[in-house]
């Protein structure tokens, strides 16, 4: 994580190095939380941007909703992941919504990140 939040999950540990999974990587996923209304959701990674999925269809979400980590086997819960920038109009039917996540943290500049042991 940085200051502004979340980036990712160590995936792999060598002596003098590890790997990063990032959130907008595609394999990613995470167990988030809007934290206006709490409500959970999965954010997963597109290679553009990070999408909340599986949003019960009866939250009412806004743009510049914070989003922040749910509680997982990864991180502890309540990290930055970021705002709602906008929300998926509802298929007819549907059972949940999604959203697009714009990430706290700059994920295409990062020069430093602190490593939490959850």
């Amino acid at each position: 994580m940085t200051g502004d939040g979340v980036v990712g999950r160590i995936i792999e540990v060598d002596p003098l190095s590890s790997k990063v999974l990032l959130l907008d990587d595609p394999t990613s996923r995470l167990p988030a939380l809007v934290q206006r209304g709490r409500w959970w959701a999965i954010a997963v990674g597109t290679q553009q941007h990070v999408k909340l999925r599986f949003i019960s269809q009866d939250a009412t979400l806004r743009v510049g909703d914070l989003v922040v980590t749910g509680e997982g086997r990864s991180f502890r819960a309540g990290i930055p992941i970021g705002r709602i920038r906008s929300v998926d109009p509802m298929n007819a039917g549907a059972l949940d919504q999604s959203a697009i996540v714009e990430p706290a943290a700059d994920l295409g500049a990062l020069t430093r990140v602190l490593v939490v042991h959850k």
